[in-house]
């Protein structure tokens, strides 16, 4: 490894001290604390392996910190999110229990409450 790439490569700060920056805590506000740590790792050693391939010639914390984020917001969009079954069609169960209407809650009483 040459002089040059040793030097970029002591430029990038550590896991903590992006933590600890203030792009670091307003991650942490908005994001769930495993997916900051997970993008941060993966900017991080995306940016060292540009730096060992040539690809990158010089540092940019602006630059990682970009990538960073990129990193959190692709981890942030596969969470599961809701859904709402408006259709009035049966759901399989393996999403969820959809809300019954109040109408069918009351006959389902009604016909629960005695012989049918």
């Amino acid at each position: 490894m040459n002089v040059e790439k040793g030097k970029l490569l002591r430029q990038i700060p550590s896991v903590d001290e992006v933590l600890k920056s203030p792009e670091g805590r307003k991650w942490l506000e908005s994001y769930p604390r495993i997916f900051v740590l997970k993008g941060i790792r993966e900017g991080i050693s995306r940016f060292r392996n540009e730096i060992l391939k040539g690809e990158r010639g010089g540092f940019s914390s602006e630059e990682l910190y970009l990538q960073i984020e990129r990193s959190i917001k692709g981890y942030s969009s596969l969470s599961l999110k809701p859904l709402i079954n408006a259709t009035g069609v049966v759901i399989h169960t393996n999403l969820g229990r959809a809300p019954l209407h109040k109408g069918a809650i009351e006959n389902m009483v009604k016909i629960s409450g005695g012989y049918s």
